[in-house]
C-alpha cells in the first residue's frame, strides 16, 4: 500500500511539475514582445487583407496597410473611446483627423492603445482610419469601441495606398494553401487504391490471426526473428536508395540549392563560411566538411551532375544506419520480448520523414544519425554494467554529441538532459560524487572541444554565438506568413488528415503530424508541377494508416511518464523526456518564430529509437487480446508498406 501511494505521489508530482511550467511557459509567450501570439477581445477579432495564401517567402520584410470603416449617428454622441491593438506601430484617424500616432517602440505594442474621439461626435456618417506598420512581418489590427458598437471585422476593408479598398478577414478563419487541394484528400487517394489496400489487410489480418492460434509452423516464428527483420527493412532500404538515387531531380530536397553553395563553397576556398555568407550558411559545419570531401574525391572521377548525385550518399547511409540503431536500442529497452523488437524496428526503420529526408542532400540525416547514436549508448549503460568506468563513457557521450552538435546545433537541447543522466547514472553505479562531477566535466568538455571553435567564432564576427537563419545578424531580411500566432495554431488538430500539404498552416500539431507522417511540406517544393515524384496516394494513405502509430508514441509516452521510477531503469523514461525537450522546444520556436515551415518533424530526427521505442510501449497496452493483437499489427504492417512504397520513385 505504501509502494502504491509512493508511486500515486511521484507521478502527482511529476503532472504537476510538467503544468507549472507550461504555465510559466504561457505567461511567458503570451508577455513577451517578441512573440506575435494574438487574441481576440471584446468580441473583436485581428484581420488582415482577404487574400489567397502565399507560400513564397516575402524579400521586403515591411508591410504597410490601412484599415478602415464608417460608422453612423443619427443625433450628437457625447463621447466614445476607440481601442486599438496593432502589430506593430499605428496611426488612428478619424475623418481624417489623426488622433495618435504609436511608433518607435517595438517593446510596448502588445499593450492596448485607447484614443478618446472627438466628442460630441457630430450626426451623420465618419470614418475610422488606422495604418499600420510592422517592419518585419505582416500588419494587422484589432479595434472596437464599446461606446458606438464597433468592432474589426468583416464590415471593415483595407488598402495598401489608402485608396483602392479590398475586403478584409478574420486572422482566425480556417486558412489553406490552394497547392493542397490540387492533391485531392487522403480518403480519395485510399479509395483509389482500395481493392490493393483490402487484399494487403486481408492477408495479413488471416495471417496473423494463424500465427497467434500456433496453426502455422513454429519455424517461421523463428525464421523472422527481429534482427531477420532489421536485415528485411536494411534491405529494403537498400534497393530504394538504389532505385531512387538517380531518379529524383537534382532540385529536390529543402534548400538543396544552398546546401549545394555550402559544400562547394568548402570544397573551393577550404574554409568555413560565416552565417551571412549565403541562404544555408548559418548552420553548423562538419556535414559540410564531409561532403566536400566527397564532392572533392569523386570530381576525379566522375562528371558534375554524377558528383552532385553521389553527395546524396552520406544522407542516404545515415537513414539505412538509423535502422541498426533502432534495432538495437530496442534489444536493450526490451531484452524480452522479440515482438515489441520486431514491431519497434519497423516503426524506426520506415519512419516516413526519414525515408524522404534521407534521399536529399542537407545536414539533417547526419545530424540524425550522431543523435540516435548517442542515444543508444546511454541505453546500453542504462541496462547493462558497462557503466564501471564513468569517465571513459562521458568521454564517449561527449564525443558524439559534440559532432552532433557540430552538424547542426539542435542536437544541443540534449546537452542537459544527458549531464541529468550521468548523475543518475553515478547514483545506479555507486560512483563517488567526485567521479560523478569528473564525468560531468569530461562529458562538457569533450562538446567543448568539437564544438567551442565554431560558436566562438560566430560570436567574434556576428555577435552571437548560435544563429540562426532567421537571425538578424545574419543581414539577410525574410519572413513567411502567417507572421502571427493565435491560440487556435497550438490547440487544433486534423487538417492533416484530409490535406496533409501544407497542413502546417493550420497550426503546430497538423504541422507535425504531416511532416512526421509523410512530406507535408513537399520538401520546400511551393509549385505543383516541382513537386517531389512520390507516389502521393500511397503517401496519403499511410497519413490515415498512421494513426495507429501516432496514437501509440502519444499512449507510450503517457505510460512512460505515469511509472518513471520503473521507466527510468530501461531507457524508457529517457526516450519519453528527450521527446518532451524536444518538442517544448519546438513549440517555443513556433511561437517566436511564427512562419509556417517553422515546425518540422524532421528537428526531431535524432529521436528516431525514442519513437521506435515509445510506440511499442503504447502499443503493447493495445494489443492486449488475440483480436485486438492481430488487428494492431495488421494496421502496422499496411502502415509499413504504404509508407515505403511512398517514397518509392516509379
Amino acid at each position: 500500500m505504501g509502494r502504491l501511494r509512493a508511486r500515486h505521489l511521484l507521478t502527482l508530482a511529476v503532472v504537476a511539475t510538467i503544468v507549472v511550467l507550461v504555465g510559466c511557459l504561457f505567461f511567458f509567450v503570451v508577455s513577451d514582445p517578441g512573440i506575435p501570439i494574438l487574441f481576440s477581445e471584446n468580441g473583436a477579432v485581428w484581420i488582415k487583407p482577404a487574400t489567397r495564401v502565399h507560400l513564397e517567402p516575402f524579400s521586403s520584410p515591411q508591410q504597410e496597410l490601412f484599415f478602415r470603416a464608417f460608422f453612423e449617428t443619427k443625433k450628437p454622441f457625447p463621447h466614445a473611446r476607440l481601442t486599438v491593438r496593432a502589430l506593430r506601430d499605428s496611426e488612428i484617424s478619424v475623418d481624417g483627423r489623426v488622433l495618435r500616432r504609436y511608433q518607435g517602440n517595438p517593446q510596448n505594442w502588445k499593450q492596448a492603445r485607447s484614443v478618446d474621439l472627438p466628442s460630441p461626435i457630430s450626426p451623420g456618417r465618419h470614418e475610422i482610419r488606422i495604418e499600420v506598420l510592422n517592419r518585419r512581418g505582416p500588419a494587422v489590427v484589432l479595434a472596437y469601441s464599446e461606446e458606438l458598437g464597433i468592432r474589426t471585422g468583416p464590415g471593415w476593408s483595407t488598402s495598401v495606398d489608402g485608396k483602392n479598398w479590398g475586403a478584409v478577414r478574420p486572422i482566425n478563419e480556417k486558412e489553406r494553401a490552394p497547392l493542397a487541394e490540387r492533391f485531392g484528400t487522403t480518403f480519395q487517394a485510399f479509395a483509389a487504391l482500395g481493392p490493393f489496400q483490402i487484399l494487403l489487410f486481408a492477408s495479413v489480418f488471416l495471417l496473423s490471426l494463424r500465427l497467434g492460434a500456433g496453426s502455422l509452423s513454429g519455424g517461421f516464428r523463428k525464421r523472422l526473428t527481429p534482427s531477420v527483420l532489421r536485415w528485411v527493412v536494411i534491405g529494403a532500404w537498400v534497393i530504394l536508395a538504389a532505385n531512387n538515387i538517380t531518379r529524383i531531380p537534382l532540385i529536390q530536397g529543402f534548400d538543396v540549392a544552398p546546401h549545394y553553395d555550402y559544400i562547394s563553397f568548402i570544397a573551393e576556398t577550404g574554409h568555413v563560411p560565416l552565417a551571412s555568407d549565403g541562404w544555408q550558411m548559418f548552420q553548423s559545419p562538419f556535414y559540410y566538411f564531409l561532403s566536400a570531401i566527397l564532392l572533392n574525391l569523386l570530381s576525379h572521377v566522375f562528371n558534375p551532375n554524377a558528383v552532385v548525385i553521389g553527395l546524396r550518399i552520406i544522407p542516404l547511409l545515415c537513414g539505412i544506419f538509423q535502422v541498426e540503431i533502432c534495432y538495437r536500442a530496442l534489444r536493450q529497452v526490451y531484452p524480452r520480448r522479440p515482438d515489441l523488437q520486431a514491431l519497434g524496428t519497423l516503426v524506426g526503420g520506415l519512419m516516413p520523414m526519414n525515408l524522404y529526408v534521407s534521399q536529399y542532400v542537407g545536414n539533417e540525416p547526419l545530424a540524425g544519425l550522431l543523435t540516435s547514436l548517442t542515444l543508444l549508448v546511454c541505453f546500453q549503460l542504462l541496462t547493462t554494467d558497462r557503466a564501471a568506468a564513468p569517465h571513459r563513457y562521458a568521454a564517449i557521450l561527449g564525443i558524439l554529441l559534440g559532432f552532433a552538435i557540430l552538424t547542426k546545433v539542435t542536437a544541443l537541447l540534449l546537452t542537459p538532459l544527458l549531464a541529468g543522466f550521468l548523475i543518475y547514472l553515478g547514483r545506479k553505479h555507486g560512483w563517488r560524487l567526485a567521479q560523478t562531477g569528473v564525468a560531468i566535466l569530461i562529458f562538457i568538455g569533450c562538446i567543448s572541444v568539437i564544438t567551442g571553435w565554431y560558436h566562438i567564432r560566430n560570436w567574434i564576427e556576428l555577435g552571437k554565438p548560435f544563429i540562426g537563419g532567421w537571425d538578424p545578424a545574419r543581414g539577410i531580411a525574410w519572413w513567411q506568413e502567417p507572421g502571427y500566432r493565435i491560440p487556435a495554431h497550438f490547440a487544433t488538430f486534423g487538417e492533416s488528415l484530409i490535406y496533409p500539404v501544407f497542413a502546417g498552416f493550420s497550426g503546430f500539431w497538423d504541422a507535425i503530424y504531416s511532416s512526421l507522417w509523410g512530406d507535408g511540406f513537399l520538401s520546400s517544393k511551393i509549385v505543383y508541377e516541382y513537386r517531389p515524384p512520390w507516389n502521393y496516394r500511397f503517401m496519403f494513405s499511410g497519413i490515415l494508416f498512421s494513426l495507429l502509430p501516432a496514437l501509440a508514441i502519444a499512449v507510450g509516452l503517457l505510460r512512460t511518464l505515469g511509472q518513471p521510477r520503473h521507466s527510468v531503469r530501461d531507457g524508457r523514461l529517457l526516450a519519453a523526456v528527450s521527446l518532451v525537450v524536444y518538442f517544448s522546444a519546438l513549440i517555443y520556436l513556433y511561437a517566436t518564430l511564427p512562419i509556417y515551415s517553422t515546425a518540422k518533424a524532421t528537428y526531431t530526427l535524432g529521436l528516431l529509437p525514442c519513437y521506435a521505442i515509445l510506440s511499442v510501449e503504447g502499443l503493447d497496452w493495445m494489443m492486449r487480446g488475440r483480436l485486438s493483437g492481430a488487428l494492431m499489427k495488421t494496421l502496422m504492417v499496411c502502415w509499413a508498406v504504404n509508407a515505403y512504397l511512398a517514397f518509392f520513385v516509379v
